[in-house]
């Protein structure tokens, strides 16, 4: 049964005996019930394998909502550069009735820019033009100077809202180092930022 398979994942990677076969039939099991645990097993391993990540980005477009929330849990866990692109992507590809998995993959992407490290990747992804917003307002949540880059880049793509024009200005304010300053004033010549 499912439930059945699903347990005896869950035995297995209690006790570090996921196999590559096991793993790769739990992927491939027409049950969506064991797919979800087989993305929550990988949640509790140490490390993941580019093999194990591969499958849990393949989980992450599941048709089955279940499953594609539990991946994107456990990518919150497992935070990789590997998956902030398809993080985004899933965000802005969302079923507008699916709250439970848009709240999951926000939560997951704000995971992976808890350090400057992923921050400072931004400026190699390819950003979804409806993501732009979302991810503006996480780098500025960040307060973290990798993020610095981003934003200017951001700016002069005009990719900010009036609305993050501010907070924008004083993260960059805060981390701008002085050889930026010109950039920024440039890029803020004519800009309001009365609120």
């Amino acid at each position: 049964s499912a439930t059945g398979r699903a347990n005896a994942l869950w035995a297995l990677a209690r006790i570090g005996m996921l196999s590559e076969d096991v793993e790769a039939a739990a992927a491939g099991d027409g049950e969506a019930l064991v797919r979800t645990h087989l993305a929550r097993a990988y949640g509790i391993l140490v490390t993941l394998s580019e093999t194990q990540q591969q499958r849990l980005l393949a989980m992450l477009g599941d048709l089955h909502h279940q499953v594609r929330r539990a991946a994107a849990e456990t990518m919150r866990r497992h935070r990789s550069p590997h998956f902030i692109a398809p993080l985004m992507h899933g965000i802005s590809a969302i079923h507008a009735d699916d709250t439970h998995l848009a709240h999951t993959l926000r939560i997951a992407l704000a995971a992976h820019f808890a350090d400057g490290e992923n921050v400072a990747l931004l400026s190699q992804v390819r950003i979804p033009k409806e993501s732009w917003g979302e991810i503006v307002k996480m780098v500025i949540a960040t307060n973290h100077p990798e993020g610095v880059p981003f934003l200017l880049d951001a700016l002069k793509q005009q990719k900010t809202t009036a609305a993050q024009l501010k907070p924008a200005v004083k993260y960059l304010a805060s981390h701008t180092d002085v050889s930026r300053v010109s950039v920024l004033r440039d890029l803020l010549a004519g800009a309001s930022l009365d609120e």
